[in-house]
């Protein structure tokens, strides 16, 4: 088992972020974790724990209220209803990442030519929509508990995600995203010429033992 290492939790322009730095300051592998509705910048730190300590792991806070608690990755005042998010409605927010991300590698010297990605519900959304919008280059993500945005299969391209390996887990008992909605996700990010390993197990809306496994062992290969 590998050994905590420090983060910090910082501010940049707009964002609140939490950071850990690598071991090698002169690594340039970023992993850019992405929570669920009504999380914050803490909520994914969990997955940190056998993440590999040659990565600057990078865990923002989403910008707009979700309500009485809580961020969300889409403003849900300016949406026409709390349905299906759709992919368009990520964009602008995408944009606002990479600059962060530009931002970062100027402030810590990071050579940031790809990154990975860890998203779980609405951030596993985001993270599909990273990926479909190839705004930078992806090497490995994660969708945990996720779903395929409205808009996301005419978006997807045959070889556009070739190379990209993508791990997704999903709960057979999920009652927030059915399993339904994380098939038909690998189903079009594999149609995109994504490698997904799809690991399912008999939890609800979360990550099971045996996936949270699994989800050590893709980030560790």
């Amino acid at each position: 088992m590998q050994t905590e290492i420090e983060s910090d939790l910082i501010e940049s322009k707009n964002w609140v972020l939490r950071i850990r730095k690598p071991e090698d300051s002169s690594s340039d592998r970023v992993l850019l974790l992405l929570h669920g509705w009504s999380g914050d910048e803490n909520s994914m730190w969990v997955f940190t724990k056998d993440i590999p300590h040659d990565y600057w792991v990078i865990s923002p806070r989403a910008p707009f209220s979700a309500g009485d608690k809580g961020y969300s990755w889409r403003n849900i005042n300016r949406d026409d209803n709390m349905g299906l998010p759709k992919i368009h409605g990520f964009h602008s927010v995408l944009l606002e990442l990479i600059e962060l991300l530009k931002d970062l590698s100027n402030s810590y010297s990071i050579n940031i030519r790809s990154i990975d990605l860890i998203g779980f519900s609405q951030g596993a959304a985001l993270v599909c929509s990273f990926l479909l919008y190839g705004l930078i280059k992806i090497e490995k993500a994660a969708c945990l508990a996720g779903f395929m945005p409205d808009g996301g299969e005419e978006r997807a391209r045959q070889n556009l995600l070739l190379g990209t390996r993508i791990f997704v887990s999903h709960g057979l008992g999920d009652e927030v995203i059915p399993l339904a909605r994380g098939q038909e996700m690998v189903r079009i990010l594999e149609f995109a010429g994504a490698d997904v390993d799809l690991c399912s197990e008999d939890v609800g809306h979360k990550v099971g033992i045996q996936c949270f496994k699994g989800l050590k062992n893709f980030f560790s290969k």
